[in-house]
């Protein structure tokens, strides 16, 4: 969570020196498949995943590519807080997905919690959410959307193999899907300034760092749990 914040706090100055959010987007799946294949062979395990959980992994990195994106231009158009504020829907938006699959019980004291930190964040950001831009605002909600989404499948997947080759596949899939995109708008747009290239690399480090340890987390404490202890990266942010 701590990760996360600090990597969509950065991206903001990356922003500054001359990049776009499309280009962060399509890039910072990078270090993720290298840190991942290189895990796995240091460790000497297969990379290879059963087909049928290769498409759904395929299919939840398509829509990680889509709601990245999403956040990220969310965050071009709004102040950082604002947008994580909206985002930061998701954890509730997780524990309903979970709990209308019977995946798990609705669990009412988290969901109340969640609600409570949303609306302390709100206050303590002094939100009007009338002077902010509609576009996006609705981009950071349905980023929001996409990770309840992602965060409620991925277990699933997770819990039939395992969170380092289902992050991997996942990764590959929005790298290729959001690359893919880029090219055929008319290429990347990289930083111009010095301090644009630094904070685009640690906004990408940071991310490399936040995604793997969100989707072993999602293995370890499940989606309910790991999605409300987020709450910690908009605090961060």
């Amino acid at each position: 969570a701590v990760s996360f914040g600090l990597s969509h706090s950065i991206v903001v100055l990356a922003y500054a020196g001359g990049t776009n959010s499309l280009s962060v987007s399509a890039t910072r799946f990078v270090l993720p498949i290298v840190a991942l294949l290189a895990f796995l062979v240091i460790k000497r395990e297969r990379v290879s995943l059963p087909y049928r959980h290769a498409i759904w992994a395929v299919g939840l990195g398509i829509l990680t590519a889509a709601y990245t994106f999403a956040l990220l231009s969310a965050l071009e158009r709004l102040p950082a807080g604002i947008a994580m504020l909206v985002f930061y829907v998701f954890p509730i938006l997780t524990g309903v997905i979970v709990a209308v699959m019977g995946w798990t019980p609705f669990d009412r004291k988290a969901a109340g919690a969640s609600f409570v930190a949303l609306l302390g964040m709100g206050l303590t950001l002094g939100v009007r959410f009338d002077a902010y831009s509609l576009p996006g605002l609705s981009l950071a909600f349905l980023s929001a959307l996409g990770l309840a989404v992602v965060s409620a499948a991925s277990v699933r997947v997770i819990a039939a193999t395992d969170p380092v080759r289902t992050t991997l596949y996942m990764s590959v899939a929005a790298l290729a899907c959001l690359v893919a995109v880029v090219l055929a708008l008319g290429g990347f747009q990289w930083p111009k300034t010095q301090g644009g290239w630094i904070a685009f690399v640690l906004s990408h480090a940071f991310y490399a760092i936040a995604l793997i340890g969100y989707f072993v987390a999602l293995a370890w404490v499940g989606a309910a749990t790991a999605a409300t202890l987020g709450y910690l990266q908009p605090l961060v942010v």
